[in-house]
């Protein structure tokens, strides 16, 4: 397939490489331009460079996409940079360890995948799932409300 500059083209190829990496490594590429670049390359007046190519594996398409600081996130939780990708090294990760960043109470708390939940990470579900509830008991709070306000028609 000839790559130009179309952007249709360049959407199913970015399409497609989300799918792949998703299904082989269990993690999401957020930034749709980040992705074009890693996978297609940027523009120049040589043409399209810097790409890892439509070909690509899920592991090198991942680690360059690393490389240009790309949102990850896994299960809809940011996933730390650097997990795919060594910017001292400027080589792919070997065995990425994967470290979600869960915010709670307004800081940042690492929780490696794989790795029992640390106490603040658990109080932090904990709270998660209270809030929830209280969203949905006022929700049907404020429907008993509206409904008993209701003036009933002549």
């Amino acid at each position: 397939m000839d790559i130009k500059n179309s952007r249709n083209i360049n959407g199913t190829i970015v399409d497609e490489m989300i799918a792949k990496v998703s299904k082989e490594i269990g993690v999401k590429m957020e930034n749709l331009e980040k992705v074009d670049r890693a996978v297609i390359g940027v523009s120049t007046s040589r043409g399209r460079v810097e790409g890892v190519g439509e070909d690509a594996s899920a592991k090198v398409v991942i680690a360059k996409y690393d490389s240009l600081a790309g949102f990850i996130t896994m299960d809809g939780v940011k996933v730390k940079n650097g997990s795919f990708f060594d910017r001292r090294t400027k080589k792919p990760v070997n065995k990425p360890k994967l470290i979600l960043l869960i915010k709670v109470n307004g800081e940042v708390v690492e929780q490696e995948v794989g790795k029992e939940e640390s106490v603040i990470v658990k109080v932090a579900k904990g709270q998660a799932k209270v809030a929830k509830a209280k969203l949905k008991a006022g929700k049907k709070l404020n429907k008993k409300i509206e409904k008993s306000e209701e003036i009933p028609a002549e």
